[in-house]
């Protein structure tokens, strides 16, 4: 059986003002950036990468989430995996992967392992 291990994390950054996007990566998150969120502007693209740092798990992905409870998992690998976030639009503050268009409020990344190991 699969078991999935979530990391998410309570504490985000704003940027002040109507029209841009919030940084979409929770502080808590371990993944590598190119633009951290004391250096974001407004809605620029962020590249995010997740990797697999530990024999625990099988695979590393990316999860797009919506409120507290709707997470889905959009891509997976078996060492990292690296996407590009896009703002959709700073008026919906909500963010899409580079090659996907459904809208997310933030990112995480995901681990996935084999129950008992």
């Amino acid at each position: 059986m699969l078991v999935f291990a979530i990391l998410l994390g309570t504490s985000f950054s704003y940027v002040q003002g109507d029209m841009c996007c919030p940084y979409p990566i929770s502080s808590s998150v371990t993944a590598e950036t190119n633009i951290t969120s004391w250096e974001f502007s407004c809605a620029e693209p962020i590249s995010m990468t997740c990797l697999l740092k530990s024999s625990t798990y099988l695979k590393v992905g990316i999860a797009g989430i919506n409120g507290k409870e709707s997470i889905e998992i959009l891509d997976m690998d078996k060492y990292n995996i690296t996407k590009t976030l896009i703002c959709g639009s700073p008026s919906s503050s909500e963010w899409h992967l580079e090659e996907l268009p459904t809208e997310y409020e933030r990112f995480t990344c995901v681990f996935e392992t084999l129950e008992g190991k």
